[in-house]
């Protein structure tokens, strides 16, 4: 609008210099013919068209900060899980019925069998003679119970997993532990003590058979009874029975300035085992008998 009036200000200003002009042209009245018309500034004016309003550029958008990450939250301890509790050992005996001890040459768990450690769960393994099994204990029953301080556990041979079920192995296996003790005289204790090696493998083959008849197995213990005191016999009249007298400072020894007595003792065989020997059975005519075992 400003520019418009503008415009038409200088149209104005120019019409009235040229008027101006024309009154002192000569002093003439009359308009000369050489003179171009001039508008008057009553005719409509040319549309100006005002320049176009660039548009704005757009304000960017303020780019936020950043949230600030917050820091991580540190993991909890572990809470330690409480150690279990030791397992105290306890002290074991082997037994006939609970209170009568069985000692000698028997050992569970590689310890005399008077007196051995186990931990309530593991089992317990008593061993005889050569190495034979004659009982195995299952001691899970000592674990479950409430834990104290060592404490003293029989076990009983009757217990046996070996003997369970069968009421023959049990009477047989303290018929023959109780036959062979060597100290009757002790009422606390079972003394199963093997002389000779012929005497421990002769338990052994003896405790193999505990499922025999009580009736039957106790004939066959009987019979070895018999077979060992007549082994131990001598062959000959040239040993005495007579137990000789010592006198102190002597010794077994042939070679010594003193012998004893009775140094020919330790000089005597010993059998360090059992020869077995085969048989046939015959009859009159010497033919063999089938069907008899």
């Amino acid at each position: 609008m400003n520019k418009k009036f503008k415009y038409k200000k200088s149209l104005l200003a120019a019409i009235l210099s040229a008027t101006l002009l024309a009154g002192c042209d000569g002093g003439g009245s009359g308009s000369s013919s050489d003179t171009p018309p001039v508008d008057s500034g009553t005719g409509s004016l040319p549309e100006v068209k005002p320049d176009p309003t660039p548009n704005p550029e757009p304000t960017p958008e303020p780019t936020p900060e950043p949230e600030p990450t917050p820091e991580p939250t540190p993991d909890p301890e572990p809470t330690p899980e409480p150690e279990p509790e030791p397992v105290p050992t306890k002290t074991g005996y082997l037994t006939l019925g609970g209170s009568l001890r069985v000692t000698g040459d028997i050992t569970c768990n590689d310890e005399s069998s008077d007196g051995f450690t186990f931990t309530p769960g593991d089992k317990v393994t008593c061993v005889a003679g050569n190495n034979t099994t004659i009982a195995t204990f299952d001691t899970q029953s000592e674990a479950a119970r409430s834990l104290r301080a060592v404490e003293k556990v029989s076990f009983s041979l009757e217990d046996a997993q070996e003997l369970a079920g069968s009421d023959n192995k049990k009477s047989n296996a303290l018929s023959l532990v109780t036959s062979m003790n060597s100290c009757p005289a002790n009422t606390e204790q079972v003394c199963l003590e093997f002389s000779s090696v012929i005497e421990s493998k002769r338990f052994d083959s003896l405790y193999k058979q505990i499922d025999l008849a009580p009736e039957e197995f106790k004939k066959l213990v009987n019979e070895e009874v018999e077979n060992n005191a007549a082994t131990d016999k001598a062959p000959s009249t040239h040993t005495s029975p007579v137990v000789p007298a010592t006198t102190p400072g002597t010794k077994p020894d042939l070679n010594a300035s003193f012998v004893s007595a009775n140094a020919e003792q330790f000089y005597q065989y010993q059998p360090t085992e059992i020869i077995l020997s085969e048989g046939r059975l015959v009859d009159s005519q010497g033919d063999g008998v089938v069907g008899v075992n």
